[in-house]
């Protein structure tokens, strides 16, 4: 499957407010390497003098993305974090950022349907 076939089967399913798992895989997978890239400028540049707020609120942004997927992951499918680590680390990343922003989203608006 394309990045883009994905894509639109997420903007699909996202429009009738359903989830699948390897949608919630691919929007952690995707907000945990965010976290690394953050938490790696974040300390690159703390002591270099310059202002160092977008990467200290990129970083804050991303943690609060991927919670919110972790959550939903662990309530509905009883995984550990260590089970979803394990999952990602072989992931081809295929889900874009608007589609990872629209799952945070419905889920924060708790009007949401996993399906299988």
């Amino acid at each position: 499957m394309t990045k883009k076939d994905y894509n639109d089967n997420c903007k699909t399913l996202l429009s009738d407010s359903k989830i699948d798992f390897d949608m919630l895989i691919q929007s952690y997978a995707l907000l945990d390497k965010q976290v690394s890239k953050y938490a790696y400028l974040k300390k690159k540049f703390v002591n270099c003098g310059m202002s160092n707020e977008c990467n200290v609120g990129g970083f804050n942004i991303a943690i609060q993305k991927r919670n919110v997927i972790e959550k939903t992951i662990r309530v509905n499918y009883k995984l550990t974090v260590d089970e979803i680590k394990s999952r990602i680390k072989d992931v081809k990343l295929l889900i874009t950022n608007v589609n990872c922003q629209d799952i945070v989203d419905l889920i924060n608006s708790n009007s949401f349907e996993i399906i299988a």
